[in-house]
């Protein structure tokens, strides 16, 4: 069974990456009809659900990611995202500190308050990809956020 959706993931995640979000997220809940703890199909959901602009179910399907499998920074960081839309902003501050707090290199969630969020076109690269960073800037971000001036 579990090669099966590893298999099925893998073939979502492909999808997604082409920006072929409808038939990515059909595969995403056909794993879940069978996994429903299948965190990484709840959190690309959610990253769907964000790119297609439903950002209260893409805080709420990643928050469930979480909550199965708390130290994925990549997580963290795309609920951020997802609270910064809502303008939930010392939320999805802290968000992007945890995802911080759990990989300091995660560049991402350094950069997202600068507005480098998922896109349809980046689809489900935003969990594989880091970029080096050498220093903490979330008081920075922070205070650009709470001023409005990203």
């Amino acid at each position: 069974m579990a090669t099966k959706a590893q298999a099925k993931l893998q073939q979502a995640i492909a999808l997604h990456q082409k920006g072929q979000l409808p038939q990515a997220q059909a595969l995403y809940e056909e794993i879940l009809t069978t996994q429903p703890k299948h965190f990484d199909s709840l959190h690309l959901l959610g990253v769907i659900a964000y790119q297609t602009n439903d950002h209260q179910r893409a805080v709420d399907l990643i928050g469930k990611a979480i909550e199965l499998y708390p130290k994925n920074a990549a997580f963290y960081s795309n609920r951020g995202s997802a609270l910064k839309a809502l303008k939930q902003l010392d939320a999805a501050i802290a968000s992007y500190d945890k995802a911080i707090a759990l990989k300091a290199d995660f560049a991402e969630a350094y950069s997202r308050p600068y507005g480098q969020t998922p896109t349809k076109s980046s689809g489900a690269q935003l969990c594989c990809t880091t970029v080096v960073s050498s220093q903490p800037l979330a008081a920075f971000f922070a205070a650009k956020l709470l001023n409005n001036s990203l």
